[in-house]
């Protein structure tokens, strides 16, 4: 069974969350189909993941765990042509917690072409 989870960065550890954003709840009645009595996961972005239970617009929180990242993962790409991929792959990769993304400007672009005899022969000819 999936567990939605909330996002909130001004999440503060208590008992209870009170969902006041209409969008929210919308999303959570009328497109998950959430209902009373069933687990919902709120994260604050920072390693802390809340465990609770739906209940007319609030959620009963009675569990809490905190994950620490054990590693640095950094990403170079080439700058992207298409502003909507390069958007695209920032986001993928800020969801899968890089920790820095590097981008090259590159004004040389340089195609090589491999010929069978080059490849025969070992030497890449520029």
């Amino acid at each position: 069974m999936h567990i939605p989870t909330i996002f909130d960065i001004n999440l503060i550890q208590k008992d209870h969350y009170e969902i006041i954003d209409s969008k929210k709840i919308h999303h959570l009645k009328d497109v998950l189909r959430i209902k009373n009595g069933q687990l919902i996961n709120l994260s604050d972005g920072q390693g802390n993941l809340y465990i609770g239970k739906f209940e007319n617009n609030f959620i009963e929180i009675f569990e809490s765990k905190n994950y620490k990242r054990t590693n640095e993962m950094k990403v170079f790409f080439p700058q992207l042509k298409n502003k909507n991929r390069l958007r695209f792959l920032i986001e993928k990769l800020t969801e899968l917690c890089v920790s820095e993304i590097l981008l090259a400007i590159l004004n040389i672009r340089k195609i090589v072409m491999l010929t069978k005899e080059k490849l025969r022969v070992g030497l890449f000819l520029q």
